[in-house]
């Protein structure tokens, strides 16, 4: 991929337009009529510029395609590809449910204790408790990474999430009961313990937002999607970033000796043969190259602690070729529709689904598909099963006053969500990080404030 810079031509804007970051165009010179020039070019949307003249497109080219080189300083016209992620969508979350019919219960399959567990009956698991195949007790935390400062809640959560024998976990994590943080040391401890972790969500934001909490605690990650929609404060563990950054030394000696190559064709341009010789060397310096690049990419993934994308992105054929995981952690499950978790799942042993049910749900545009069931995420369904056996709950918030929070505690969370005491009773003139002064009379006024750790809602 290489970012090409398109500019407007003199001081004038781009035209309106609904293209936004990430999105699949095609590229194409073009005349003064508008009439397209070359064939199309493949890319995303990489940025728009503030300032209205230009935008940046990651072009999937290689140095030296003739077609590459015919757009500078030329006319060019950039189309969106209408709904095509969309249908790449739809493939891979069918794909997700005839690979699930077809060897979700076969023995050799690794994921069979979680299918059997999500779809079968009480008998079914019974059977596999019988068998010693499941387990749903507490794992014993000693020796593993401080847990002094969470609650008995997150203390549970971790001691039922690291159980190696528990096929399904779900955690429901209410707002301000530090679910992504309990994810995170969750995931170090599942690693500590000789695992490896697929992490995936259903949007971008929310797996960027997973790899900037795990970026810090010294595990090998790898984000894998595509480069225009991973945020650029992560992109330092992006596949694309990790493997350019191990190649360097390799393409610098690639360049050097065709630099030589070159120098030694232009002197031989008349003996036929020798030329010949010369160009069939430069391009098995490109095919080796290329051979360098697979095998980076393949050992990059293959020696990763912990492998993010998003729900659909981890059907990747890059995903699917590597091992079974041992471990599945989808966050902010609740907001998945169910084929879309089925991606992930299908790559690994056990699963922890994490979000809060009584929060935003699946977007669902068709109402037939709504009233078909697809509204009611995985998360959602799960809660409801074997008596509640796959289900933990955060239960303390640290992140309101409690006179917000046990409003919501009683009318959502029947009266189970507590306030902690570091937040039970603070208000905003206590805040150090807001200097500001209100009249109010009569009325209650709710202001987040964010630091650069947490998020509050103080009432005053």
């Amino acid at each position: 991929m290489h970012s090409v810079l398109f500019k407007v031509e003199g001081n004038h804007r781009l035209p309106p337009t609904t293209l936004s970051p990430g999105d699949m165009v095609c590229v194409r010179t073009c005349d003064s009529k508008g009439a397209v020039t070359t064939a199309c070019m493949q890319g995303f949307v990489d940025n728009l510029g503030d300032d209205g003249c230009t935008i940046s497109v990651a072009l999937e080219s290689l140095h030296g395609d003739p077609t590459f080189s015919k757009l500078f300083g030329k006319s060019v016209r950039i189309d969106r590809f209408q709904g095509l992620a969309d249908a790449l969508t739809y493939e891979r979350n069918c794909e997700a449910l005839i690979l699930l019919q077809k060897n979700g219960l076969c023995k050799n399959n690794p994921s069979i204790s979680i299918v059997a567990t999500l779809f079968g009956h009480r008998e079914d698991v019974e059977w596999l408790e019988k068998n010693h195949v499941v387990d749903w007790e507490e794992e014993n935390l000693n020796g593993l990474l401080g847990n002094e400062t969470n609650d008995n809640s997150q203390q549970r959560t971790i001691a039922l999430g690291l159980n190696k024998k528990r096929p399904v976990l779900v955690i429901q994590g209410p707002p301000g009961t530090g679910k992504t943080g309990i994810l995170k040391h969750l995931i170090a401890c599942a690693v500590q313990q000789g695992e490896r972790v697929l992490v995936t969500a259903p949007t971008n934001a929310a797996v960027d937002n997973m790899v900037e909490k795990l970026s810090n605690v010294g595990l090998n990650i790898v984000r894998v999607g595509n480069p225009a929609r991973i945020s650029k404060t992560v992109s330092s563990k992006s596949l694309g970033d990790i493997v350019n950054a191990k190649l360097v030394p390799f393409r610098e000696e690639c360049e050097r000796k065709k630099s030589d190559l070159r120098k030694d064709l232009s002197h031989c341009l008349k003996d036929d043969s020798l030329a010949a010789g010369i160009r069939q060397l430069l391009k098995q310096l490109g095919k080796s190259l290329k051979k360098k690049e697979k095998q980076t990419i393949s050992e990059v993934l293959s020696n990763a602690q912990v492998v993010l994308a998003t729900n659909t992105g981890a059907a990747d054929p890059l995903i699917r070729r590597l091992d079974t995981f041992d471990l599945v952690v989808i966050d902010e499950a609740g907001q998945a529709i169910e084929p879309s978790c089925w991606i992930p799942i299908l790559q690994g042993k056990r699963c922890i689904l994490a979000g809060d049910q009584c929060q935003l749900a699946p977007v669902i545009l068709s109402r037939k598909a709504f009233e078909g069931g697809l509204g009611i995420s995985l998360l959602e369904r799960a809660t409801t099963l074997h008596e509640g056996v796959l289900t933990t709950r955060l239960t303390t918030q640290y992140r309101m006053n409690d006179a917000i929070s046990s409003w919501a505690s009683k009318e959502m969370y029947g009266g189970l969500l507590k306030s902690s005491e570091t937040v039970f009773s603070h208000l905003l003139v206590d805040s150090p990080f807001v200097k500001v002064l209100f009249l109010i009379n009569e009325i209650s006024i709710f202001i987040e404030v964010k630091d650069s750790i947490n998020v509050h809602y103080i009432l005053f």
